[in-house]
């Protein structure tokens, strides 16, 4: 496991995309590396592109798309959703359309609606490289003690429960927030009496 960094007027700092590209490259194909793993994917983008603009994220995401395929090498790059009213994930996405747009595939994970709520889906919201009807993969995040140089750690580590038929983005299309259910239910409420008080028949 690396985490590299870049030397710059002897100082360090992190990696900035398009101007480090030729850099990790290097990185990449000297140390064999097969998954580079970008978390969280703004975070690397230099600072003078604006993510939200389309230009700015496939200015800096395309070089990377290529990089992958050159070299060989997985690249999993991490994003946030905000709280958005939109079903469409891709809408979600905190910053441009690009950031969906330029991968190759997309993965979406939410929580289940399940009493705990620790279980935890995971499925495909796009793809280029094979079908989207696969099912979704179920799961739950515990810790777990690790063996160290200097001792132990806590970690995390995912229990995998099984597997859930149907595709995210449709699970998505029809999920609503628990506030939108309560709004949906004082609108039936007001409904039910302004009929009843106008003699309407339910």
């Amino acid at each position: 496991v690396f985490l590299p960094h870049v030397v710059e007027n002897g100082e360090k700092r992190f990696l900035s995309f398009p101007k480090d590209l030729k850099a990790i490259r290097d990185f990449v194909l000297l140390n064999e590396i097969r998954l580079l793993i970008i978390d969280p994917v703004p975070s690397v983008i230099d600072e003078k592109l604006d993510t939200y603009k389309d230009s700015s994220v496939r200015q800096a995401l395309t070089p990377l798309a290529e990089l992958a395929q050159t070299a060989n090498v997985t690249v999993l790059g991490l994003l946030h959703v905000g709280k958005s009213d939109s079903p469409d994930f891709n809408n979600r996405v905190l910053g441009s359309r690009a950031f969906t747009a330029v991968p190759r595939s997309v993965l979406a994970l939410m929580r289940d609606n399940d009493e705990s709520g620790e279980v935890l889906l995971v499925g495909v919201n796009k793809s280029n490289l094979g079908s989207m009807n696969v099912p979704m993969k179920v799961f739950r995040l515990e810790s777990a003690t690790l063996e160290v140089e200097n001792g132990s750690a806590t970690v995390g580590r995912v229990q995998w429960l099984g597997e859930r038929e149907g595709r995210i983005d449709q699970l998505q299309d029809h999920r609503i927030s628990e506030e939108e259910a309560i709004e949906q239910d004082e609108q039936t409420t007001f409904l039910v009496n302004l009929l009843e008080s106008n003699g309407g028949e339910i």
